[in-house]
C-alpha cells in the first residue's frame, strides 16, 4: 500500500534546507480520473502510473547542511550517542534524556497547527481544514485534529501493560526507552507533550497546472493532489514565514493540516505528509505537513494516521540528521535507506483509538532499539514496535 514518486521528480529545489531527508508518509490508492466542474474533461490534469516507487529524498547543497545549535532559543532537545556492530551513531531527539535521571523529566512543545484551505485556480472549488464536510457526519477536520489522541491525554495499555497517561507519541515514547520510564526505571514520570496552539486559515491557491484530481463520494467529491516540488517550495517560502508573522518559532514545531489534499503529479501518488527543517531569519525551523484524509481512498489508514507517522518521526529526528545503518525492503521502502524514521517501516499498520466517541486511526512505530540493533532490547516487553508487529530486530539491508 506503499506509493511514492520517483527520486527525479521529487528531489527539493529553491530553498536552503537542513534536514538530510524529507521524510514521508506514502501510500498507494486506486485514483480515478475525474472531471472537474468548470475544466474540459479532455485537458483535465490526470493522475496516472500508480504504483510502488522509493522513498523521495532531499537533495541538500553541502553548505546547507548544518546542525542545529543547542540554545535556549532552539527546540527542546538532547543529543547522545549509540553503537551499532561497532560503529558510533550520534543522534538528537525532542525532549529530554529518558536515560539520565533527573528532576525535569517533562518536556511540552507548542505545536502551531496551521489549518490549510486550498483552491486550484480557474476552478471553483476548496480543500479547507475548517469546514465541517459530508465526508463527516460531526466536527470539522480542524476540531478532529485538535481532539484527537495526538493533543488528548488517555491512559494507554500496549500488550496489556499500562504506560501511563499521554498523548500518542508521547506514550510511544515511554514504550519506546520503557527500560527507563517504567515504574522501576530512572525516569518513571517521563513525559513528552504537544500543546496545541491553532494559527490563522491560510490560504493556498494551486496553479491549474500543478493540480491532479481523483473522485471520491462526498465533500466537493474530489481528492486534490498538488505537485510535490510546487507544494513543497511553497510550503518552505510561504507558509514557513506566515507561521513565524503568526508566533512560531525554532523552540515550537508548525505543523501544517490538508484537508483530502495529497501530493502527486502524472507520475505519480500519493503523499500523505513530510516532515523536515530549514534555516530561517529566526533559526533552524523544524516543521511538518499532513492530510487529515476522509475521503475514504486510503482505507484504514485515513484521519490521523499520517499526522502519528510525521510527529512521531519529528520527535525522534527532528533535523534529519539522525543515521542508522542501512535498512529498508518493508513498509514503505523498497529499497534501502538509513536513517531513524520510525514510520516509515510500518506505513500501513494502524490502531483504531476511540477518543470522544469518535474512532481515530494512529500509526505503529518502530522502536529506536529496531534501527540499532539492540538485543534485547530497551522497548516495551522487548518488543521492537510499541504494538508488538516488530517482534526482532532489523536486518541487513
Amino acid at each position: 500500500m506503499v506509493e511514492s514518486l520517483n527520486s527525479t521528480s521529487a528531489q527539493r529545489r529553491g530553498r536552503k534546507i537542513v534536514a538530510g531527508t524529507v521524510s514521508a508518509l506514502l501510500l498507494a490508492g486506486g485514483l480515478a480520473v475525474a472531471a472537474v466542474a468548470g475544466a474540459n474533461p479532455a485537458q483535465l490534469p490526470q493522475l496516472k502510473n500508480l504504483r510502488v516507487l522509493p522513498d523521495p529524498h532531499v537533495v541538500i547543497p553541502a553548505s546547507a547542511h548544518v546542525v542545529a545549535p543547542r540554545t535556549a532559543s532552539q527546540l527542546t532537545t538532547y543529543g547522545s550517542s549509540v553503537k551499532d556492530l561497532g560503529v558510533q551513531y550520534n543522534y538528537t531527539m525532542v525532549g529530554t534524556n529518558p536515560e539520565v535521571k533527573g528532576t525535569s523529566n517533562t518536556t511540552t512543545v507548542t505545536t502551531d497547527i496551521m489549518p490549510l484551505n486550498f483552491t486550484v485556480q480557474t476552478l471553483s472549488l476548496h480543500w479547507n481544514s475548517t469546514t465541517k464536510d459530508t465526508c463527516d457526519s460531526g466536527a470539522n477536520p480542524l476540531t478532529r485534529v485538535e481532539n484527537s489522541p495526538l493533543f488528548v491525554k488517555r491512559s494507554w495499555t500496549f500488550g496489556k501493560t499500562n504506560v501511563g497517561s499521554s498523548q500518542y507519541v508521547g506514550a510511544y515514547e515511554r514504550a519506546d526507552f520503557w527500560k527507563y520510564t517504567a515504574p522501576t526505571g530512572k525516569n518513571p514520570g517521563y513525559q513528552l507533550n504537544l500543546a496545541a496552539k491553532v494559527l490563522p486559515t491560510a490560504a493556498v491557491s494551486v496553479p491549474f497546472a500543478d493540480a491532479r484530481f481523483a473522485l471520491i463520494g462526498c465533500d466537493n467529491r474530489y481528492e486534490l493532489a498538488v505537485d510535490p516540488t510546487w507544494m513543497e517550495n511553497y510550503v518552505a517560502n510561504t507558509l514557513v514565514p506566515l507561521a513565524q508573522k503568526d508566533g512560531a518559532n525554532p523552540t515550537t514545531f508548525p505543523l501544517f493540516v490538508t484537508h483530502n489534499v495529497v501530493l502527486g503529479n502524472g507520475s505519480g501518488c500519493c503523499i500523505l505528509g513530510y516532515h523536515t527543517a530549514q534555516s530561517t531569519t529566526e533559526g533552524v525551523q523544524t516543521y511538518g505537513i499532513s492530510d487529515y484524509d476522509n475521503s475514504g481512498l486510503f482505507g484504514t489508514t485515513r484521519t490521523t494516521a499520517s499526522l502519528s507517522h510525521e510527529v512521531g518521526e519529528w520527535v525522534n529526528d527532528p533535523y534529519g540528521t539522525n543515521q542508522t545503518r542501512p535498512w529498508g525492503h518493508i513498509g514503505q521502502v523498497p529499497g534501502c535507506q538509513s536513517n531513524l524514521e520510525v514510520g516509515d517501516p510500518l506505513s500501513g499498520t494502524v490502531l483504531p483509538v476511540v477518543s470522544g466517541g469518535f474512532t481515530y486511526e494512529v500509526q505503529e512505530l518502530a522502536f529506536f532499539s529496531w534501527f540499532y540493533r539492540q538485543s534485547p532490547s530497551i522497548g516495551l516487553h522487548g518488543w521492537y514496535s510499541n504494538n508488538g508487529t516488530f517482534k526482532k530486530t532489523v536486518g541487513t539491508c
